[in-house]
């Protein structure tokens, strides 16, 4: 990764996050469609499970109560009043227990299966029940009292009985189904809270790492110009390698000092030797002399052959100097001769 372009680095490091950030929304959206799911089955089962159940209990008690009257009554009317009353509750109750086993499902079929075979001697009894009721007679009511009492009774508390079991059985899913909602939430809001913080510190720690990959190579780029600045061109340091853009920048710049350091170093030399009065003195790093720094050995060129040529004319000035003392010498000397030759 240290070899990628920046470009890339910035890309894969935001790639992770929107992968963590897609493995939360993912992760969230399970977990939202899992209590959907509980709500949905307590929204379609559950709760009109409950109400189709507890409308056939109220249907066995009012059928129940009915069976009772027509052990009393002594008119026709009366009787088939109740008789058309006890098949409408019956086909409530034949409808409710269709349709809680409808919204169950195959669940509790046996449950149900055993109801509707304890109605069919609810159901024998009965027809008995109203068969002496028919008579209108006291004793015909007292033959279906006792037939209430005897066997109409006795199979309803059985069918009873049984609901009140299939009821706690309903209860206890219902119980169990909330448990279960229950830890799914819980499960829900850990397992989104942990792949919440993993993104967040998942994007702390790309974005920690990508300023540190970018910091270091821009802190010592920095570090190197403010010494380049000051010419302190043999302190720089520059450790950072790598293939990216800072990388390269890096190797340019380190490039650039050296060549500083060395055109430097050698116009340090060139102009000690000029001073020292080698005038023949030549560049040893003529090929570091490129683009513009080749304008500075050219200056330096000049100034060396100008100054070898103003030396040379110096030389010659003092050799004619020289000669005319010569001459003047002579001829004074020669003066001084005559003069004494003269004298004498």
């Amino acid at each position: 990764m240290k070899n990628w372009k920046i470009g890339k680095k910035i890309l894969v490091a935001f790639m992770i996050v929107i992968i963590m950030a897609g493995v939360l929304g993912f992760g969230s959206l399970t977990r939202i469609m899992n209590l959907a799911n509980v709500a949905d089955t307590y929204a379609h089962t559950t709760i009109p499970a409950i109400t189709y159940l507890w409308t056939a209990r109220r249907a066995v008690r009012q059928i129940e109560e009915c069976a009772l009257e027509a052990t009393i009554v002594m008119n026709r009317s009366d009787l088939e009043e109740i008789e058309n009353e006890l098949f409408e509750i019956r086909t409530v109750f034949d409808n409710a227990l269709n349709s809680f086993e409808t919204v169950t499902g195959s669940k509790l079929k046996n449950e149900v299966a055993e109801i509707r075979t304890l109605m069919e001697d609810v159901t024998e009894s009965r027809d008995r029940l109203l068969a002496e009721a028919e008579k209108l007679t006291e004793q015909g009511n007292a033959n279906a009292y006792a037939i209430y009492h005897n066997e109409y009774t006795p199979a309803f508390e059985k069918v009873v009985d049984k609901m009140i079991a299939l009821s706690d059985t309903v209860y206890d899913g219902v119980e169990n189904r909330y448990e279960d909602a229950k830890r799914v939430q819980t499960n829900s809001t850990i397992v989104v809270f942990v792949l919440m913080m993993a993104t967040i510190a998942m994007g702390v720690v790309m974005a920690a790492a990508l300023s540190r990959m970018l910091l270091k190579p821009i802190r010592e780029l920095e570090t190197a110009m403010k010494l380049v600045a000051k010419g302190d061109f043999k302190k720089v340091a520059l450790t950072y390698d790598s293939q990216d853009e800072l990388g390269q920048l890096s190797d340019s710049v380190r490039g650039t000092i050296n060549k500083l350091d060395v055109i430097t170093d050698d116009l340090a030399y060139l102009c000690g030797e000029l001073g020292s009065g080698n005038f023949t003195v030549k560049s040893a790093h003529i090929p570091d002399y490129t683009g513009d720094y080749f304008a500075i050995l050219k200056g330096l060129r000049y100034i060396r052959d100008t100054l070898t040529e103003t030396m040379i004319n110096i030389n010659g000035a003092s050799d004619e100097v020289l000669s005319g003392s010569q001459q003047v010498a002579d001829g004074s000397q020669s003066l001084a001769q005559g003069a004494t030759e003269q004298a004498s």
